[in-house]
């Protein structure tokens, strides 16, 4: 089969629009449809950066009472391996020490980035596409040493907790949850990413939420505790909760996106994976009205993009209504012992989330073994790695396209990776049948991976991802291949949110294993790739074509959501990096 990439194009009216008279599952697929790239042109944005208005990276509440958080190492080192693989440490207290921990495992800046002409930019623990940074996060907590009951957001500019208001214990209670636990909201500002990538941001705002609820569910580990999501609660309830319900309008609106409950035990176990979800039973009666703080301006002037607005109207998130209906939601199972070739390594937590960098180029050279590869795939799945997807609610949903560039052992060509059980079965009958779909002797029975095509695929991985090298220069590229018209009907529009934090999990655990797996001689790191050409990755599958059947050809049972690469980095030796905190003078 030839690397060129066969395409049909797809002409669509940049006009298009979608209707009030739509319903919400209507709304999603349109929404999706008018933001694919194709290769006759890319999904509407301005087309150019306007400088003058980029939008403040950083959240602030003018007026707030400032709580500064603690900074630096923890003081006993966490075994990545361990806690992504649900070991976890003894449980540090849940004061607010552990906190200021928390998030500077999770969120805080990590780095600051700087040219010789002086142009600097922060980055973060939490990866972003382009580094916009739409999520913003609110801690809910009771009384605990060192910090009042109350409703604080997370300023990761000062590292520092903003207190917007003062709550209750009752009122607390009425969440429903232990008497130490926290929540933490976590929300987005879609302006930050349509400033520069227009009608596509809402896709990036969630890839985004995957990432932060990722990094904050490895960064709980690390402290010993558990995370859960926190159901029962609809998308306005949400809102009320995070202190944002009249942030919801205007160019900077502001929305909800989930909720998790993080659990300090005691007593110096090692908690397993949560193995329950909580259910809000009357979440009206704890809305919480902020007393403190305004809201700082993001950019002077701003540019509408009001299919935004309708699709995160159409996917706000439903509350479950009853307990059995929230307790059939599936949870992360515990890894098995399996025999996978092992990996032997000691791997220190705290450096590597907050070493982690997304790399600019790949050097077209550095690759890894098979056996490296083979643990990283496995490191994706849910099982594998239950503290990582601990707030995941549906069931697992995304399989993985792999462009296999430079894997020592392992024969250059297209692979796909089931995540889950049925994923490869529901997949071939859709794919095209010339395809080998062979599985390789070395593959371990455990592992549902296939090889579709051997052979040079750089062309086709970089052609795919918007004609971007770093696609074709890494080890290997992956694009994220979810299952969609039936999670969707399943499970409602709000669902296509979740794909995409499924993705934005997915990627999280990418990015981690490719820095856990740099050594003195070697380098490896990832990136996400948010520009690709969503149906050109559909085409060369086969799934636009007709099954010779039937005149219906079926296009969007799967799609492909996110794509990533991992390799051998080029360091940008024209930019400096600095202390992520040098600006700060404040105690931390």
């Amino acid at each position: 089969m030839s690397t060129t990439v066969r395409h049909r194009l797809l002409h669509l009216s940049p006009a298009l629009c979608v209707p009030m008279t739509m319903s919400a599952l209507d709304t999603v697929r349109s929404y999706h449809q008018q933001t694919k790239h194709q290769f006759d042109g890319y999904a509407r944005s301005l087309g150019y950066l306007d400088w003058a208005n980029q939008p403040d990276p950083f959240r602030r509440y003018r007026g707030c009472p400032l709580v500064p958080l603690v900074r630096g190492n923890f003081p006993v080192a966490a075994d990545y391996d361990a806690i992504r693989c649900g070991e976890l440490p003894a449980a540090h207290p849940g004061d607010v020490q552990a906190i200021g921990r928390l998030l500077w495992a999770s969120l805080a800046l990590s780095a600051w980035k700087q040219t010789k002409a002086g142009d600097r930019w922060a980055v973060r623990v939490n990866p972003s596409s382009g580094n916009l940074h739409p999520t913003e996060a609110y801690l809910l907590s009771v009384d605990r040493p060192g910090l009042s009951a109350g409703l604080y957001h997370y300023a990761p500019f000062h590292h520092a907790l903003e207190r917007r208001a003062e709550i209750t214990t009752a009122t607390f209670a009425q969440l429903g949850l232990a008497p130490d636990a926290m929540v933490v909201v976590l929300t987005s500002i879609p302006w930050r990413e349509a400033w520069k990538y227009g009608e596509r941001a809402f896709r990036y705002c969630q890839h985004d939420v995957g990432h932060a609820v990722a990094a904050l569910s490895l960064a709980a580990g690390m402290l010993g505790w558990r995370c859960a999501p926190l159901l029962g609660v609809d998308h306005r309830d949400l809102a009320r909760l995070a202190g944002i319900a009249d942030h919801g309008t205007g160019p900077e609106a502001e929305i909800p996106e989930l909720a998790v409950v993080i659990t300090p035990t005691t007593g110096g176990t090692s908690p397993s994976p949560s193995t329950s979800v909580t259910v809000v039973r009357e979440p009206r009666r704890a809305v919480i009205t902020p007393t403190h703080g305004m809201p700082n301006r993001l950019s002077k002037v701003h540019h509408d993009w009001p299919i935004i607005s309708e699709v995160s109207a159409a996917t706000a998130v439903p509350g479950w209504t009853t307990e059995a209906e929230a307790q059939s939601a599936p949870v992360a199972a515990r890894a098995s012992s399996s025999s996978m070739t092992a990996i032997t390594r000691t791997v220190d937590a705290l450096p590597l989330v907050r070493h982690r960098r997304s790399a600019v180029a790949m050097d077209g050279r550095t690759g890894i073994t098979r056996d490296e590869w083979l643990a990283l795939l496995t490191a994706t799945r849910a099982p594998a790695s239950p503290t990582l997807f601990a707030s995941m609610t549906l069931p697992p949903a995304v399989a993985l396209l792999v462009f296999v560039h430079r894997v020592s052992g392992c024969e250059p060509g297209l692979y796909l990776l089931g995540r889950a059980e049925g994923h490869l079965t529901d997949l071939r009958p859709r794919i095209r049948p010339d395809f080998t779909w062979e599985v390789p002797t070395w593959c371990p029975p455990e592992l549902a991976l296939v090889r579709l095509w051997q052979g040079d695929v750089g062309e086709t991985a970089r052609t795919l991802s918007c004609h971007q090298a770093i696609a074709a220069d890494g080890a290997f590229a992956v694009a994220m291949l979810a299952r969609f018209d039936d999670t969707l009907v399943t499970h409602g529009p709000s669902a296509y949110r979740h794909l995409y934090w499924e993705c934005g999990v997915i990627g999280q655990v990418l990015y981690l294993e490719a820095e856990a797996l740099t050594r003195p001689d070697r380098a490896i790191r990832g990136t996400g790739i948010g520009c690709f050409f969503d149906d050109g990755v559909h085409d060369l599958l086969g799934f636009n074509l007709s099954d010779g059947t039937s005149d219906r050809v079926d296009q969007s049972a799967w799609q492909s959501l996110y794509h990533f690469t991992i390799g051998g980095p080029v360091e940008d030796q024209r930019l400096v990096t600095t202390d992520p905190y040098v600006h700060d003078l404040a105690p931390g």
